[in-house]
């Protein structure tokens, strides 16, 4: 049997850590087709977290910061020191797992170092749910991206292709050395480029993962998409000399990226100033005009950002 390391990252979840913890522990397969190493980092919580955490099993590593990081790589790369397992995964303390995702996508682990799936996102702020990726409906079990296919569209911020969230990625051992930012403390970009780099890799077409938003998600603060931005500008330069076509590219895409998440909290007149150092396309044009009028409409009726 493979083992499977999966690291939780928490910060005061006491509200939902028991339903994420419990979607793990609890998957069809465990202790027959897998074994589970399951490692909870905590970020220094300050409510009921580490205490629900030990009530719900033994068997749960707990890994505890001795004062607060400000963002979950300083216990992602924790648990990745102790993670023992053949293959890894790793989720935040608001993600719910499907009961077969283990079973589903770990036959894939031999085809490719790195497993993503179809996932949903549920926003509770707005009452919405909606699936990214291609669902079991599409014909083919998954599809194989080729070696750099996905390390270009994160460059470049593209819709199409692979669906990366962290949270639904599955990954060999063997890719464990690479190791989260600790500076800002909750950036992955720098991470996925490395991870992704000069590999292939699977999305399983079957909806395993569901993602839970409702406003407060970090991936939703400004601080933190101020720092994401920089961050993401500063770790293209790594990749200057071998792909300067692609870092062009990827700079611009990064600005629209930000017009959009501006767009999106309806600061018009900032995401102008992001979408004015984008590339020009038909959807930047008509975000960029839309900002002077219809923004709150096009909001309505449409997931502009996340």
């Amino acid at each position: 049997m493979r083992k499977v390391s999966v690291i939780v990252t928490t910060y005061n979840s006491q509200s939902f850590i028991e339903e994420t913890l419990n979607s793990i522990l609890n998957q069809e397969g465990v202790g027959v087709d897998f074994t589970l190493q399951v490692i909870v980092c905590d970020d220094h919580s300050t409510d009921q977290t580490i205490d629900k955490v030990k009530a719900l099993s033994s068997n749960i590593q707990l890994i505890k910061n001795p004062k607060n990081t400000g963002g979950p790589n300083t216990g992602r790369n924790k648990g990745l020191e102790a993670a023992t397992g053949e293959v890894l995964c790793i989720a935040d303390h608001d993600d719910l797992w499907h009961p077969k995702k283990l079973q589903v996508m770990l036959p894939f682990i031999a085809e490719a170092p790195i497993l993503s799936c179809a996932y949903s996102v549920t926003d509770e702020t707005v009452g919405k749910k909606w699936e990214r990726g291609l669902s079991a409906g599409s014909g083919a079990p998954y599809t194989l991206y080729k070696k750099n296919d996905t390390f270009q569209k994160i460059m470049l911020r593209k819709a199409s292709g692979q669906k990366v969230y962290l949270g639904t990625l599955l990954f060999r051992a063997e890719l464990k050395q690479h190791r989260f930012e600790e500076h800002f403390g909750s950036i992955d970009y720098d991470w996925l480029l490395r991870m992704f780099h000069e590999n292939c890799s699977i999305e399983v077409h079957q909806v395993l993962h569901n993602r839970q938003v409702d406003g407060k998600n970090l991936s939703l603060n400004e601080d933190y998409r101020l720092k994401n931005y920089y961050y993401s500008l500063y770790t293209n330069e790594n990749y200057r000399e071998r792909y300067p076509k692609l870092l062009k590219k990827s700079n611009a895409a990064i600005n629209a990226s930000m017009g959009k998440y501006y767009y999106s909290i309806e600061n018009f007149s900032l995401a102008r100033v992001y979408f004015k150092r984008a590339s020009f396309s038909i959807k930047n044009m008509l975000y960029y005009l839309t900002t002077f009028f219809g923004g709150k409409w096009v909001n309505k009726k449409y997931s502009v950002f996340g």
